[in-house]
């Protein structure tokens, strides 16, 4: 896993992606994994500065598993509103 981890941060992996890609990046603002949303934030603004559209959400009181949390119909409407937003019909 943390193999994984090393080689998807790597500069030219992350350029596999294209650019037109909309990437939404969500987590819980008080999920240790993600060091409190700094490390979450840090990706979306790694993303961003290399040209992609991301759109990032922290929840407050949340943590890892979000989907699993009491609150996960907000994070199930958020993901759905994000793919209307950015599926092309």
């Amino acid at each position: 896993m943390f193999d994984g981890l090393l080689t998807i941060q790597k500069k030219r992996n992350i350029e596999l992606t294209r650019k037109s890609l909309p990437i939404l990046i969500i987590s819980g603002l008080d999920d240790p994994v993600g060091f409190y949303g700094k490390g979450v934030e840090k990706v979306s603004e790694h993303y961003e500065k290399l040209g992609y559209n991301v759109e990032m959400i922290l929840y407050p009181n949340l943590r890892h598993e979000i989907l699993f949390e009491p609150e996960h119909r907000q994070v199930e409407q958020d993901i759905l509103s994000f793919m209307d937003r950015n599926i092309k019909r």
